[in-house]
């Protein structure tokens, strides 16, 4: 992951050129940066893109759950000391999802004792959270205060010209309509995972499928907040319909519950793997190989990568007379 394919939303220019210089020079001013944004706005891409400039400092770039982990397997094996010192000691460290650690005493004091000797050291340390530090619940004051002692700065997703120009660079040359991506700009505005897991939904939905994805089915599987009512409310022959196998309501879950990347990913080569067989019931050969390229890039964690093959599979299909 680097800068260069992070989408550059003009409200995030500020974090973006610090997140360079930062990764770029080690005599920036600024060597103490907290990262804040809601889930799939690209924090940890930011991150990665941030590891990837400093890459000649070797830097360590690690989760907070992965690091809970680690202090407990090195308590279990006597290397406790060892791998604080070490963890100290690293030039550039990256810790990513710092909000893991609510509630959590015993971690919130390892962590508040690593950042009081990194400040000592002037290591370089950066963060990455959902919430900025004075919006931390159940944390330590003094750790509170030690994770906001640099640059607090938040990332966000841009304003609906910016999301639409984001889905046309996903899914290019018409292989979703102008009306579609549109109303999926409009209908997402929080998250640039689920703009890309949206492209993926309505390309694999319209892939085999003899007519155009329309905005109608685009608002099936990406439902307005004012079109889903609770379960109560949906009448018996409503249930029956939408357990019919539809395209729409084939797709209309199947990212509803993931929460992050790879629970997303994980969803798609679900929702893939049911249109695979919708196909090979149908004999579309053609389809099923187009498909199967796509599912296999999810496999290896390209979302990008399936998205681009599943546009460019739709404008195939489109050309043919």
């Amino acid at each position: 992951m680097t800068l260069n394919n992070l989408f550059p939303f003009a409200i995030n220019r500020k974090i973006l050129r610090v997140v360079k210089t930062l990764g770029e020079n080690t005599d920036y001013e600024c060597q103490w940066l907290f990262v804040h944004g809601s889930s799939g706005v690209g924090k940890t891409h930011l991150l990665s893109a941030c590891a990837h400039l400093a890459a000649a400092r070797k830097p360590l770039m690690v989760s907070l759950s992965d690091l809970g982990a680690e202090l407990e397997r090195a308590q279990r094996v006597g290397c406790s000391a060892e791998l604080r010192q070490q963890l100290a000691s690293v030039d550039f460290l990256i810790l990513d999802d710092v909000h893991l650690a609510r509630g959590d005493t015993s971690l919130q004091r390892v962590l508040l004792a690593l950042l009081d000797h990194r400040l000592a050291l002037g290591r370089t340390t950066i963060f990455g959270s959902l919430l900025p530090p004075d919006r931390l619940k159940d944390f330590e004051p003094q750790l509170r205060s030690r994770l906001g002692a640099g640059a607090v700065m938040g990332l966000v997703v841009g304003e609906h010209e910016e999301r639409l120009e984001l889905l046309r660079r996903l899914a290019p040359d018409g292989a979703l309509s102008d009306q579609v991506m549109v109303y999926v700009a409009e209908q997402i505005c929080d998250s640039v995972r689920r703009l890309k897991a949206a492209v993926l939904q309505l390309l694999t939905a319209g892939e085999g499928a003899s007519e155009p994805i329309t905005p109608e089915i685009a608002r099936a599987l990406i439902p307005r907040p004012e079109d889903v009512r609770p379960r109560s409310s949906v009448r018996p022959s409503e249930t029956q319909e939408a357990a019919s196998p539809s395209r729409a309501g084939r797709y209309k879950e199947m990212v509803a519950a993931a929460e992050t990347e790879d629970e997303q990913i994980l969803a798609l080569q679900i929702a893939i793997g049911d249109r695979l067989r919708q196909l090979h019931e149908e004999g579309d050969e053609a389809s099923l190989g187009r498909l199967q390229v796509a599912q296999e890039l999810l496999r290896e964690g390209d979302a990008e990568g399936a998205i681009a093959s599943l546009a460019s599979s739709v404008m195939s299909a489109t050309e043919i007379p």
